[in-house]
């Protein structure tokens, strides 16, 4: 290939490739930013990218009812009717209403809630709860009770004193079906909150928005700069 080829391949290269050098120029620029522009913290709700991820709870929701109220696990995220709990866990055991509280078993720890969904107290093995807990129910005369891999226990949760003893009359909390208006508001809350602007500039600045074949095509990008490089100092030198 003559000089004058190597010139017009450089500068039709240059030009097929420009869109896609600014591009990464300028994720690249807001990336090296993302703590000061908050990209965590800036959720996109775009039902078309949010489809192009595929983002969908992985299982159905667990979900339990507390009297007027629900509490719901999708993924690791707790729900209290609509709003979002700052608590997370992979786990939820039940949910037992008890007068002015609402107790939610998370597998490792107890979740302590007021009425109106406030965190009143998390309690932990270091205030007492036993590990294993495998479910959390109420007795008749409105007691809580845990079942545990070492049998049953009647806590007090204002004193933190956990009384080991069986409880025959325990009606245990099982899961129940959400009304599907209350279904349809968490999934979408759940969506809605889990691609960040960080991730979709991560994804458009290695080229896997599309999956590997856009990470294909972003190496065949870079062969390509490189061979501009290469291509340009051949030509100075030649010129």
């Amino acid at each position: 290939m003559n000089l004058i080829a190597w010139m017009k391949w450089h500068r039709w290269a240059g030009l097929g490739v420009a869109l896609f050098i600014a591009m990464l120029c300028v994720s690249g620029i807001l990336l090296n930013h993302g703590s000061a522009l908050g990209l965590t913290r800036h959720y996109l709700h775009s039902d078309w990218l949010l489809d192009l991820y595929g983002i969908e709870p992985a299982q159905a929701p667990v979900s339990f009812n507390a009297g007027a109220h629900w509490v719901t696990r999708i993924g690791d995220r707790l729900y209290f009717n609509g709003r979002e709990l700052a608590e997370r866990s992979d786990t939820l055991l039940g949910v037992v209403p008890l007068q002015d509280q609402i107790v939610a078993g998370l597998g490792d720890r107890l979740l302590i809630l007021a009425p109106d969904g406030t965190i009143i107290e998390v309690l932990h093995a270091t205030e007492g709860v036993p590990a294993g807990m495998s479910r959390i129910g109420s007795t008749t005369d409105g007691r809580l009770v845990i079942e545990t891999d070492r049998g049953q226990f009647l806590p007090d949760l204002d004193s933190l004193r956990w009384t080991q003893a069986a409880a025959p009359d325990a009606h245990w909390a099982i899961p129940a079906a959400m009304p599907e208006e209350l279904n349809a508001e968490l999934i979408r809350s759940f969506r809605d909150r889990t691609l960040t602007l960080e991730r979709l500039l991560l994804d458009i600045h290695s080229g896997r928005i599309v999956n590997r074949f856009g990470v294909w095509f972003m190496d065949a990008v870079a062969v390509v700069l490189l061979s501009l490089v290469i291509s340009g100092l051949w030509i100075w030198w030649k010129r």
